[in-house]
């Protein structure tokens, strides 16, 4: 739902181891009477939502209906849309997020229903007058939204009781703004030294092990993460001289550890991945007695 747009997010850990479309304003029918009703308020209702957090589902967007005639209006808000369903589209991709509107004067949901108008509270509005009318605007984005914006215009309109008369409309976009937002961790049996995460890989023998960690990637899109090895895959001692190869896996890759390696996810949506670390201990024979001590870096970067 956008032009894609980000601010590139590069973020790191390491493991030590021992809306806009425009649409024509519809023409409101004024009542008779001298009522002359207009509706005030924002064109664009903005909601920024940060998936790795999924805080800030809804926002209150404050309008204000306003009569300049010689005679009080009453009426009540109603929401209206060309769309057959409630939901927001992405302006790029696929996908779609549902999304509601309340007055927040009654709590009615007026969120538009072509089979069945929905109406908030009574609004009387005296002569030369106004009064507020606050609209709850909110959102469930699910599990899988991606970032990007996605869109939806609806017209907000001021209505008789009976909603037979229109006597004020207002087009108004519901943007849903998804930020690209990526995190990254550890989970699983390690502790911390300094403040850098270390695993216990044991007494080192030739063998495979699994410490029962992983590294975990949350993204709201396609993301790159590379991973280096201080010491290119190599155990050191804390004494120059002496070391003994090792590999690793993340999940089902062998990452080679000679070099910065490279893992490229590049499908366009939410993404919750978890990497189980197995380690390969090579040669240990001869070895001298003492600790031997790797650091890795994994960084994440958005795409």
């Amino acid at each position: 739902m956008f032009k894609r747009s980000y601010r590139k997010l590069i973020v790191s850990i390491a493991m030590a181891l021992g809306l806009v479309a425009a649409a024509g304003q519809a023409q409101a029918q004024k009542t008779g009477g001298g009522c002359e009703a207009d509706i005030l308020g924002l064109d664009e209702w903005i909601i920024r939502f940060d998936p790795n957090t999924g805080v800030n589902t809804s926002q209150q967007f404050d309008l204000q209906i306003t009569n300049s005639g010689a005679s009080g209006c009453s009426g009540r808000l109603r929401a209206t849309s060309l769309a057959s369903d409630p939901y927001l589209l992405p302006v790029v991709g696929t996908g779609r997020v549902r999304y509601q509107l309340t007055d927040v004067g009654n709590g009615n949901d007026i969120t538009p229903n072509p089979a069945d108008p929905l109406h908030g509270a009574a609004i009387a509005v005296p002569k030369n007058g106004a009064r507020p009318a606050p609209v709850r605007f909110s959102i469930d984005p699910g599990t899988t939204v991606a970032a990007g914006r996605y869109t939806q215009q609806v017209m907000i309109e001021y209505v008789s009781a009976n909603g037979r008369e229109v006597m004020a409309t207002k087009p108004v976009t519901l943007i849903l703004d998804v930020r690209s937002s990526i995190l990254i961790g550890l989970t699983g049996r390690f502790t911390r030294e300094n403040s850098v995460p270390t695993i216990d890989l044991g007494e080192l023998t030739q063998s495979s092990r699994d410490p029962g960690v992983q590294v975990y990637v949350r993204s709201s899109g396609p993301y790159r993460m590379t991973v280096s090895s201080r010491n290119g895959g190599e155990l050191r001692h804390d004494l120059p001289g002496w070391k003994i190869n090792y590999g690793m896996r993340m999940g089902s890759q062998v990452i080679d550890l000679t070099r910065d390696h490279q893992i490229v996810v590049p499908q366009m949506k939410v993404h919750a991945d978890d990497y189980p670390l197995v380690f390969s201990i090579g040669d240990t024979s001869g070895r001298r007695a003492g600790r031997y001590s790797d650091i890795i870096s994994f960084t994440v970067s958005a795409i």
